[in-house]
């Protein structure tokens, strides 16, 4: 039986089947199996950039996705460059750790010298996809590594712009008053304005990710074609966009 994700992404048994037959490098990081991702290294037959044919990513970009810090880590032992991007959607691991809403990771990646301000085909950077998912803590993480908050996509949008499309208010509002804060008042500093208008509550407070019960049964629809090859706009895009990707 066929499953439907909220971004509109597919996953079925044959997808797991493709997966684990044709990918079991990628299957294990997205699985989060050391043990088996460090047999897979170790016999040295597997191409670590390979990417995959439902969303383009390599095995780094599915240990970033689901938050896999151990067999990222692993990746980039072996070798793998941290700050890969994708040869059709010129995204990175940091992208897709942002969209996944997963901070540990993204911070890793930025601590490793992963860039922030990367543009991927849609000309967005992690900022975009963070405020596509509604992802505070990693806006937050974002803006303290000099991510620039005002970089327009190919569209002409600003990440507040998606954000708010995309429904995720908190994230515009923290966007807001991260502008707001370039336009402070003497005698103030950006956190003490942070602090009057609520973005430190915003920032640290409780996240809760949206997730399967297992995590496994699908993806959202990040790249392209799902399973079903059906061509899907990337990541819940407001209206217009859709319209141009499609």
């Amino acid at each position: 039986m066929m499953e439907k994700s909220p971004a509109l992404g597919f996953w079925d048994k044959s997808s797991e089947d493709q997966l684990r037959g044709r990918f079991p490098v990628h299957r294990a990081c997205r699985d989060g199996d050391t043990a088996a991702l460090s047999v897979l290294l170790a016999h040295g037959e597997y191409d670590l950039y390979t990417e995959d044919h439902f969303y383009g990513w390599t095995p780094a970009h599915w240990s970033a996705y689901y938050g896999k810090l151990d067999c990222l880590q692993l990746l980039v032992t072996a070798g793998v460059n941290f700050d890969v991007a994708t040869q059709r959607f010129h995204q990175t691991p940091a992208h897709v750790a942002a969209f996944g809403n997963q901070p540990h990771c993204l911070m890793w990646l930025i601590q490793s010298g992963a860039s922030v301000n990367a543009q991927d085909y849609l000309g967005e950077t992690p900022v975009h996809k963070s405020a596509r998912s509604g992802g505070i803590e990693c806006l937050g993480i974002l803006k303290a590594n000099g991510a620039i908050f005002r970089i327009a996509n190919n569209n002409g949008h600003m990440p507040k712009d998606l954000a708010l499309s995309c429904s995720n208010e908190p994230c515009a509002l923290y966007m807001q008053q991260v502008e707001d804060s370039h336009h402070v008042p003497n005698g103030f500093s950006s956190r003490d304005l942070g602090r009057k208008r609520g973005t430190d509550d915003i920032v640290n407070g409780d996240l809760k990710k949206a997730r399967t019960e297992d995590g496994v049964e699908s993806l959202p629809a990040f790249n392209g074609k799902p399973s079903n090859g059906t061509e899907i706009p990337m990541m819940k895009a407001s209206r217009s966009e859709s319209k141009q990707m499609l």
